[in-house]
């Protein structure tokens, strides 16, 4: 774990632990072209990680997509979908990537992207391409594949992976 990164750890553990409420929000909004790049990849099911209220989650439920939402604080909005768990420590598997749509700049997003590369994952990554660098660190040499507007806020969507597993 970098440095830092481990306070950062025992503060999402205490958020777990003592709970949270906030507010509602919604901080991406697919595009057609985002779900049309989900069905072309590998995995059986995708974890949003970071899924706030679960609109993406439930939304991918409805189009025939196999995903749950993990958090780690709970929204007076929340659908049943989202659970109350730290991505950091997901079992995450070839074929169960973690999706970060538009992550916090704490650390989290490499955490969990680090972690499901130990585990034999790949990853997909959402945000926009000004966050790319901060959000990914040295990650970044994992990309495999990048799409442009593939939200509302032209947010670019990017595919690691360790093991070229991009390929349907």
């Amino acid at each position: 774990m970098r440095p830092g990164n481990e306070l950062k750890a025992r503060l999402r553990a205490d958020l777990m632990r003592h709970g949270m409420d906030l507010p509602p929000g919604r901080f991406f909004t697919p595009r057609y072209r985002f779900w049309d790049v989900l069905k072309r990849l590998p995995p059986k099911m995708y974890v949003d990680c970071g899924a706030g209220n679960g609109q993406l989650v439930d939304e991918a439920v409805k189009l025939g997509y196999q995903m749950i939402g993990l958090d780690i604080a709970y929204r007076e909005d929340q659908s049943s979908r989202v659970q109350l768990v730290d991505c950091t420590r997901f079992p995450f598997a070839p074929g169960l990537w973690p999706i970060i749509c538009r992550p916090s700049h704490d650390g989290f997003c490499i955490e969990t992207i680090t972690h499901a590369f130990s585990r034999g994952a790949g990853a997909i990554y959402v945000g926009l391409s000004r966050n790319i660098e901060q959000d990914l660190q040295e990650t970044v040499r994992h990309v495999k594949e990048e799409y442009t507007e593939v939200g509302f806020d032209g947010e670019v969507l990017l595919i690691l992976s360790t093991t070229g597993d991009t390929e349907t």
